[in-house]
């Protein structure tokens, strides 16, 4: 009899793909028994992305077994793809391994719906399959040919970039304090584009600095122009550390902000990619103008690439942003909870803000409360919506307090967001 879950699962599409044949139909029996009625199944990565590849009827949820030859390599074509499905991953290899095969899906933009160990059983699988809300994006996919520098250029010129505002909120209080904003290409003819799509291109062609300060001007002027005189939105902002060999940046930023009357103290900017480690001189030259200026800095996905200690010593961060890749799930895995105390621990030692990223579910939001981390950001308590829409938004309303009696324990399949936005 057919599984009913919140998420209707059983109308979904699925793929699996395992060279394992008993396994292959322990999985499609579950499918079967759960009333999924299209199911497909290869036993290579080549028949897999053809299957994908199909201008219709492509998979909703993906079962991959880590282990098959060029599984890993799989993520990174699912993400060029720009694939939004959900996906499970099995193995019989260590949980460890596990999980840092989930780490590499997520940190490539996959949608993981869980991941389990060889041999699994069925209420297993039918646990991780309930945690399917439909597709995790809203980018539409582009042709590669359309991602040049030129169109970027004139997406730029043509105001086709906005910003979209994601809320933070204090753990200990569960109030706003501050949002993150998020640009966007609002492409005419095929929608919401995957800034992992077109941020490489930015920073490949020398355009990243333009498409900074297009954003950073419109937030600007969206918060200067709000109805409600006097509100103040802390805002983030990511900045490449390919920026920062422009020792200008600093004075240009303050004299934006002066102009439209915004306090430099309500400006963080979060300090992303590998130019720190390539230009240690310059970059730091530019964050102290920065500091001195009164604008705040963040190390971003701390945890991952090129976020070291040294960067912590030497350079003048007062916030810390712990990636999600060690905030999602902690509360289920002993090493991803050890490193995001240990990080906690480490910032309050330094006088540092910690943020965490990923914050889905109660139980993630448990961590962070015990934890004793400052700042959460996460599906659970809001998606990225149009900056317009958020400051549209009365801070005074039920929903944007976050708090003990606001979270309940997620049933099976249940994410419920905090603060959904029209």
């Amino acid at each position: 009899m057919p599984v009913n879950c919140a998420s209707d699962i059983a109308t979904c599409r699925y793929l699996v793909i395992d060279d394992d044949a008993p396994t292959v139909q322990r999985i499609m029996t579950v499918l079967s028994e759960l009333g999924a009625t299209t199911v497909d199944s290869v036993n290579n990565i080549n028949t897999a992305l053809g299957r994908i590849t199909k201008t219709t009827e492509h998979p909703d949820i993906i079962i991959c077994a880590l282990s098959i030859p060029n599984g890993v390599a799989f993520f990174r074509h699912l993400e060029e793809k720009q694939f939004v499905g959900g996906i499970v991953l099995i193995s019989n290899k260590s949980e460890r391994i596990l999980r840092m095969g989930s780490n590499l899906a997520q940190a490539q933009h996959l949608n993981v719906l869980g991941s389990l160990l060889k041999p699994f059983t069925e209420g297993a699988l039918l646990n991780v399959l309930a945690h399917f809300k439909g597709p995790k994006a809203i980018f539409s996919p582009l042709p590669q040919s359309i991602l040049t520098p030129e169109a970027l250029l004139a997406a730029i010129e043509q105001d086709q970039l906005v910003p979209f505002f994601q809320p933070k909120v204090s753990v200990k209080t569960g109030k706003l304090v501050g949002v993150e904003v998020l640009a966007r290409w609002q492409h005419p003819e095929h929608g919401l584009v995957s800034p992992g799509l077109f941020i490489p291109v930015a920073e490949e062609h020398g355009l990243v600095g333009l498409l900074t300060q297009n954003i950073l001007s419109k937030t600007f002027r969206l918060i200067a122009a709000h109805p409600k005189a006097g509100r103040t939105v802390p805002v983030a902002v990511n900045l490449s550390a390919l920026m920062l060999s422009d020792i200008d940046l600093p004075m240009r930023i303050k004299d934006e902000l002066d102009m439209i009357g915004i306090d430099p103290s309500n400006l963080t900017l979060e300090i992303t990619e590998s130019g720190l480690c390539e230009n240690m001189i310059s970059s730091l030259e530019t964050l102290l103008r920065l500091n001195f200026k009164g604008i705040r800095l963040s190390i971003d996905d701390f945890g991952i690439g090129y976020s070291t200690f040294e960067q912590l010593h030497t350079m003048p961060f007062s916030e810390l942003k712990i990636d999600r890749i060690f905030v999602t799930g902690a509360a289920q895995d002993g090493e991803e909870y050890m490193f995001f105390q240990s990080v906690v621990m480490l910032a309050k030692k330094l006088g540092l803000t910690t943020v965490a990223e990923g914050v889905e579910t109660q139980e993630d939001w448990d961590v962070c409360r015990q934890l004793g981390c400052d700042v959460a950001q996460g599906y659970l308590i809001g998606r990225p919506v149009l900056a317009e829409t958020f400051l549209n938004t009365p801070q005074s309303a039920p929903h944007w307090q976050v708090g003990k009696n606001r979270l309940r324990q997620p049933r099976i399949g249940d994410r419920s967001r905090i603060l959904e936005h029209p």
